[in-house]
């Protein structure tokens, strides 16, 4: 069995998506569900530069006009998304991811963030100390970031690899896996129902020293408020967190990249309350980098990361990729230990794939071999580091756990705002068109930004009784704490090997078997893009076959 034949950071992918004929209204699909513990997704789909093993849905070079429209669109979705989810709706987690989010200058992430506050203490309450956008002040706790455990062995992590993110989304880099806000209107953009919070936000993406260029630190945003001692924002106009009304912190990771993560822009997501970033270095040779069609100094490298640290994020996340054509066993190791020069918090150690309409994509060539090698090399020198294996491509310190929520990527809904965003409830997982060529993903770009109404789903899955199955063995299985045999059975009424035939992969020595629990074993972890693709299902098998690329 091939070892690399697709990387499940969600089930199904969204190649097996289709329009929805007819398309349901957000009120309907969002009816009978459990809002309680939602994990809030936001998409920047920009980027600097096209990697040459991407096959995210972005887009580059987009004009500060283009950049504009999209929050404003962002904002109506927002709405529209909002009114449908109800007032009883509350979020646990929430991930900026793209696409660049970063890509925005500060004054927009500024808006984005304000727009994100708004959507996360929805409905807003009254106050006689509101402040100007509707918040209160002084009433939010800082933010963090958690990957950690619930008592009943449900993973409470990220979509995507904690299956993310990109993320999931929430990526780190890949987060399949994960921006917004929009000029403020002179009347604002209010929800429909009573009560509703307000989610126009103050302008902030015009400049008027007229500057254009996404990577320049351009005019400071004027973080929210100055930051107290013990992280707690001070209050003052647009000052809010991204938690407030007296709720508990929700948990915000936000993607960057080299060029991007310039000190106004980091400055900006760390006033919110910000608690992980993760950057996408890929390698820190440069050969290695320009191979990869991913042109970047050291330099640049090295001042990115030496900014993250010094405006004080808890934690980081350092994207590494190995199998890259002229890639040696100690030029790998010698990324790694460039990464370990910052200790973060966490590592993601990548497969470099090739895939259509990608500029390597077009390159041709494989390297099963090599990249097995590689990450056995690069899992081992981590472990000897310290960190602990979270999943195949998932390495973290121990203790990073802190500030856990209650939300199970296993059986919690997903809320994805943005045209690259998908979001899951029971019975449906929806987005909005895919695609991975420049001229198409324009195309949906443009579209996104010109509609008014968002009040339904347009492309999607509907999921079953064994999809959901199938979902819940994926998410659990392809991480090393693997599937809680209790927790399924209290969840579908029926044992997991009952259900699935998963024999074969104990017989390769991939997985093992206890009373309850199923763990892949250490080569079963580094054959997940092997096992979590045989375990998808006839009907999903059918669709993605016959997607045709975009």
């Amino acid at each position: 069995m091939k070892p690399y034949q697709g990387y499940v950071y969600a089930y199904p992918h969204k190649t097996a998506y289709r329009p929805l004929d007819p398309a349901p209204a957000l009120r309907d699909v969002w009816r009978d569900e459990d809002t309680s513990r939602l994990f809030l997704y936001l998409h920047i789909p920009f980027c600097e530069i096209r990697c040459g093993f991407c096959n995210l849905f972005t887009r580059t070079g987009a004009p500060e006009s283009l950049t504009t429209a999209y929050l404003d669109a962002l904002e109506r979705q927002a709405e529209a998304t909002l009114d449908a989810l109800g007032p009883a709706a509350r979020f646990t987690q929430a991930a900026f991811g793209g696409g660049t989010p970063t890509y925005l200058t500060a004054p927009e992430l500024a808006r984005l963030c304000d727009l994100t506050t708004r959507i996360l203490t929805h409905p807003a309450e009254p106050s006689s100390s509101a402040q100007q956008d509707g918040l209160r002040p002084g009433a939010a706790d800082p933010v963090g970031f958690s990957d950690s455990a619930r008592s009943d062995g449900l993973r409470t992590s990220h979509p995507v690899d904690s299956l993310s993110s990109r993320q999931d989304g929430l990526g780190s880099g890949a987060a399949d896996p994960v921006g917004f806000s929009g000029s403020a209107r002179p009347d604002g953009l209010r929800i429909s129902r009573p009560g509703s919070a307000h989610l126009a936000g103050p302008t902030g993406s015009a400049r008027p020293d007229g500057r254009t260029l996404r990577s320049s630190s351009a005019r400071p945003a004027g973080p929210p408020s100055s930051a107290r001692a013990d992280g707690l924002l001070a209050s003052g106009p647009g000052s809010a967190s991204v938690a407030g009304g007296g709720r508990p912190g929700v948990p915000l990771a936000v993607e960057t990249s080299p060029g991007t993560a310039t000190k106004d822009r980091l400055e900006v997501l760390r006033a919110y309350g910000t608690r992980r970033v993760s950057i996408g270095v890929q390698s820190f040779v440069e050969a290695e980098a320009r191979a990869a069609v991913r042109p970047q100094k050291a330099e640049e490298v090295v001042g990115a990361l030496d900014t993250i640290r010094d405006v004080g994020f808890p934690v980081l996340n350092i994207d590494l990729i190995y199998g890259i054509d002229g890639q040696t066993a100690e030029s790998w190791t010698r990324s790694i230990d460039r990464a370990l020069e910052w200790r973060p918090e966490e590592l993601y150690l990548y497969p470099l794939y090739i895939r259509p309409l990608t500029g390597l994509g077009r390159l041709g060539g494989d390297w099963d071999d090599q990249r097995l090698r590689l990450y056995r090399l690069g899992r081992d020198h981590l472990l000897s580091h310290g960190y602990e294996q979270v999943s195949m491509r998932m390495f973290r310190l121990p203790g990073t756990r802190a500030g856990g929520t209650e939300y199970s990527c296993q059986e919690d809904g997903m809320v994805g705002l943005g045209c690259g965003a998908r979001s899951y409830t029971a019975n449906l997982h929806y987005s909005f068109e895919y695609a991975v060529h420049a001229t198409e993903v324009r195309a949906i770009i443009d579209d996104y930004v010109r509609t008014e109404d968002f009040t339904r789903a347009r492309v999607g899955f509907a999921m079953t009784g064994d999809e959901h199955r199938r979902r819940h063995l994926l998410q659990s299985l392809l991480q090393a704490e693997g599937l809680d045999r209790l927790a399924y059975r209290a969840r579908f009424g029926t044992d997991v090997l009952a259900d699935f035939d998963l024999a074969p992969f104990a017989r390769r020595g991939w997985l093992e078997e206890t009373p309850g629990t199923l763990v892949l074993t250490p080569e079963g972890l580094a054959h997940s893009d092997a096992l979590g693709p045989a375990l998808f299902s006839p009907h999903v098998r059918a669709l993605m076959d016959t997607y045709r690329a975009r």
